[in-house]
């Protein structure tokens, strides 16, 4: 049991010896497992040792609410320690999660950055400028205090002939990402394709991003694309603490329209 607040736990410093080593994407079982506090559930009939298991085969395991004696009815803590490199100095820091299970606070060097009133979803992305919390050249401290999903809540289920495990997958189940920008920042970019089914001749592609401008003033700036060895750019101009959505077609950039593109196929069924 933790009974140690955020503020303290986040801190460089913080007595953490007789936590249980793991790595990310985990879940809070799985990092149990491989600390051999469990054994593999998924060998014999190891899953009903485990406590917190539903035992109510009548009703779907993920609409259950976990037992009274489960150990996942209360949090669990992820921390880790980090260095972001003095050269990084005047950039921002970005602290990208690809998915939580379920919900979360999340706290660096003392701060609460992101509540559960947030933070809650399993299938959602999150995206934090975390600038202003971090230090350059010195260590950091990053702690996740991870609540499990309830049976209302969308997230990772199965059906009744796949028992669920007892703590409902809770954990970050997906990467982790810290990383660095300049003042303003592309987030969330994709490329659309239309493809000319009839001929496979042709196909037109439509680029879309977000621009974040994370500072007080408006900022000119190019924007330049490659694909492959096409090259074009763009004059843009972005206001104060906002963030816009650019789309760029092959109306405004011809190079956005491929000749014979190269297709993928599944190669069982020859050539396109």
């Amino acid at each position: 049991d933790i009974n140690d607040y955020g503020e303290t736990i986040s801190r460089p410093g913080y007595v953490h010896d007789t936590w249980y080593p793991t790595s990310i994407p985990n879940t809070v079982v799985a990092a149990l497992v491989d600390n051999n506090v469990y054994d593999d559930p998924y060998s014999g009939l190891n899953l009903l040792e485990i406590p917190g298991y539903k035992k109510d085969r009548n009703i779907n395991f993920s609409l259950q609410y976990k037992p009274e004696e489960s150990p996942f009815r209360k949090s669990w803590w992820y921390r880790t320690e980090f260095v972001i490199d003095s050269s990084l100095e005047g950039q921002r820091i970005w602290l990208n999660f690809r998915g939580i299970n379920y919900s979360a606070n999340i706290w660096i060097n003392g701060k609460r950055i992101a509540g559960t009133d947030y933070v809650n979803g399993t299938f959602r992305l999150y995206d934090f400028d975390v600038t202003h919390f971090v230090l350059t050249g010195k260590k950091n401290v990053l702690a996740i205090e991870v609540f499990s999903p309830g049976p209302d809540d969308l997230a990772i289920t199965f059906i009744d002939w796949a028992p669920g495990m007892p703590d409902d997958n809770m954990g970050i189940w997906q990467p982790v990402i810290l990383y660095s920008s300049g003042q303003v920042a592309l987030k969330n970019t994709f490329v659309h394709t239309r493809l000319n089914t009839h001929t496979l001749d042709e196909a037109e592609l439509a680029i879309e991003t977000e621009i974040v401008n994370t500072q007080d003033h408006t900022i000119e700036t190019e924007i330049e694309c490659t694909i492959e060895d096409v090259t074009f750019n763009k004059h843009i101009t972005v206001n104060p603490l906002s963030t816009n959505k650019l789309i760029l077609t092959h109306h405004e950039f011809p190079q956005l329209k491929i000749r014979n593109p190269c297709l993928w196929w599944p190669y069982q069924l020859g050539k396109p």
